[in-house]
């Protein structure tokens, strides 16, 4: 009892070092620093080196978009194969065109998207365009409009077997928004039918296991998240098909009490740890459900112990001001 008792007030002490430091860290740092690119008194070398060192790849590789004409794309297109448009940084013409101006002017957007349709109908470019629209309609909540949008897009490019699919994943996600469940999941069992090799079917199924956890249909939710790490192996998305899997088999053993359902959960959570794909948070999340199905077996108490200590340990209080909100809710409960 006494090993216990030392883990729990160790516990009770690090918890409140994670919830309490960040408040001390914000009384201690109320001076606000300047940057030398914001002072208009420093010369204009010094501001630019000053924002560049600042700017991380991504956010500099976005300065390097072109703002191009329509003619200058459909030279571009004509001259490059199928795989350079895929993978060259000819994908960055339709970005730089269109790069702000669905989020700051919608309306001048929409007309020159029909500006491409008519003109160029079958060209990627003007695919690449209105696939920037759909989602941009979806990312504001409108997904009607962004069906409106798909929905020309399908004929528009109805012999086209790489945009096809690519357009019924996305319909599928505004149907899943919309509530319209049914057809959303005959989407993906078209797409798995008809285009069995398209790279988006991994989010396709998540989606659709999503669908299935919402109507409580957890047997064919954790069929759905069990497809996905043999089509993505190693990865985020992987991950999390596999965590959502756990979850489902524990609500099957919470329905249930079968002992299979609870050593599947704890094996799945198990899985999700040993992946170098998660986030900090995703960790914290697995190692608690790992513990609460120990916690549920009958000779792994001091296994559960273990995973909750974990959790609860995985985090260096100096950083705790770094915590989001969700991470410390699962440090908490293991506690």
């Amino acid at each position: 009892m006494s090993v216990c008792f030392e883990q729990l007030l160790c516990m009770k002490n690090h918890i409140f070092k994670l919830l309490f430091f960040p408040i001390l860290l914000i009384s201690c740092n109320d001076i606000t620093e300047y940057p030398d690119y914001l002072n208009e008194s420093l010369p204009v070398d010094t501001r630019v080196e000053d924002l560049m060192s600042r700017m991380n790849l991504y956010e500099k590789a976005c300065q390097m978009n072109q703002f191009v004409g329509i003619q200058h794309m459909k030279k571009a297109e004509k001259d490059l194969s199928d795989k350079d448009m895929k993978k060259s940084d000819t994908k960055g013409f339709y970005k730089g065109v269109f790069s702000d101006l669905f989020k700051d002017k919608p309306d001048d957007a929409a007309r020159k998207v029909a500006q491409l349709k008519k003109l160029y109908p079958g060209s990627k470019f003007t695919a690449a365009a209105m696939f920037r629209q759909a989602d941009e309609y979806y990312s504001a909540g409108k997904y009607n409009e962004s069906l409106s949008v798909l929905g020309s897009m399908e004929k528009m490019f109805s012999k086209d077997q790489t945009i096809v699919p690519r357009i019924l994943a996305a319909e599928m996600a505004a149907h899943a928004k919309l509530g319209n469940v049914i057809y959303a999941l005959k989407l993906q069992d078209r797409v798995k039918s008809d285009y069995p090799g398209f790279e988006g079917m991994a989010e396709m199924l998540f989606t659709a296991g999503d669908l299935a956890s919402k109507a409580a249909d957890y047997d064919q939710a954790r069929k759905y998240f069990l497809q996905i790490p043999a089509l993505r192996p190693d990865s985020a998305i992987a991950a999390a098909a596999l965590g959502r899997a756990g979850d489902s088999y524990f609500a099957l053993y919470s329905r249930t009490f079968k002992k299979e359902y609870l050593k599947e959960a704890a094996e799945q959570y198990k899985k999700v740890l040993e992946s170098n794909k998660i986030s900090a948070q995703t960790r914290v999340q697995a190692a608690y459900k790992l513990g609460r199905c120990y916690e549920s077996m009958d000779d792994q108490r001091n296994a559960a112990l273990n995973k909750y200590c974990e959790a609860v340990f995985s985090v260096d209080p100096a950083k705790a001001g770094e915590i989001p909100e969700p991470e410390k809710v699962w440090i908490v409960k293991s506690a």
